[in-house]
């Protein structure tokens, strides 16, 4: 038997390398790389966590995994390759979270004091 590989041998383990490539990558940030530093840079650049509940499902990883990943990207200047994400994200995925802030429930319990 020959060790040579045929060429569509070679396209098939090119072809699922380059499925699971870019998942494979993404993956490698985990819990335990974490920082904080990554994760305040996530929300310091703008961000917010719905867009990271997103990113999180896009990527295959928890939401806080996804903010730290999106922080060391922030970091290393990839910030295009973040918001790209993020846009591809949005369009896959619903966040869980209505979207309010602390700041909308103030301004509803002024309104119904007032009304």
């Amino acid at each position: 038997m020959s060790m040579e590989i045929t060429r569509r041998g070679f396209f098939a383990k090119a072809g699922a390398v380059a499925l699971v490539g870019p998942a494979a990558i993404v993956a490698g940030a985990t819990s335990a790389g974490a920082t904080q530093q990554e994760v305040e840079t996530f929300f310091n650049a703008g961000f917010n966590y719905c867009q990271a509940e997103k990113l999180g499902m896009y990527w295959n990883m928890s939401t806080w995994d996804a903010k730290a990943n999106g922080g060391a990207k922030i970091l290393r200047g990839e910030t295009k390759y973040l918001r790209q994400a993020i846009r591809k994200a949005a369009k896959r995925f619903n966040c869980s979270t209505t979207g309010f802030n602390y700041r909308d429930s103030e301004q509803l319990a002024e309104f119904w004091k007032h009304a």
